[in-house]
């Protein structure tokens, strides 16, 4: 009785190592963890808001009635004033907007998309 005890705790050993030993090997080959996300962040949105300046040398467009946010123009920008493509020449100061920016790791605002209206909505 006890060789046969013997012989199982000794199978059971020798089958936790095959079993363990290729686990821990396949554990440590594995490269660490990025500190990055898995999925890109989204835009931010914002909704009617005032143009308050608008920087042609800079390319930037300085948005908000009460906090101000400065948002830096790109290639990739996209820029419409009432419904049509348009460039950061077209658009103006106490023109009403709406759009989307992207913050960076580097804390810049980036303007992603920008729709400005040259008149107010007509009430309903």
């Amino acid at each position: 009785m006890i060789k046969s005890i013997g012989k199982l705790t000794l199978a059971t050993i020798l089958a936790a190592l095959v079993v363990g030993v290729p686990l821990a090997a396949s554990a440590q080959a594995t490269p660490p963890a990025t500190s990055a996300p898995a999925t890109p962040k989204r835009p931010t949105t914002f909704r009617l808001t005032t143009i308050t300046a608008v920087d042609k040398v800079a390319k930037t467009v300085t948005l908000g009635d009460k906090a101000k946010h400065t948002l830096e123009v790109t290639a990739d920008s996209k820029i419409t004033l009432d419904k049509k493509p348009a460039t950061l020449d077209d658009i103006a100061v106490g023109q009403k907007a709406s759009g989307s920016f992207m913050k960076g790791a580097d804390g810049k605002l980036t303007l992603r998309t920008l729709h400005a209206r040259t008149d107010a909505p007509a009430a309903k």
